[in-house]
């Protein structure tokens, strides 16, 4: 499996979001200090609703690469 398509499938577990929320993060999303995702809560009727939610630290230990 492909490591985006893996990096994807593990935050959709260890953040509990929705597809269409783990679709929308990007990058700049992930406070890396805070061990944390920031997601824009697309359940909501109003704009601009966010919500950080912690991951675990094997998020962000995942391999590279795996054979």
């Amino acid at each position: 499996m492909e490591i985006e398509v893996r990096t994807f499938c593990l935050l959709l577990y260890d953040a509990g979001c929705r597809i269409s929320e783990g679709l929308n993060v990007r990058v700049m999303d992930i406070d890396f200090e805070a061990e944390a995702v920031i997601f824009e809560t697309l359940k909501k009727r109003k704009k601009k609703v966010y919500r950080q939610v912690p991951l675990s630290a094997s998020f962000f230990g995942f391999p590279q690469s795996r054979s």
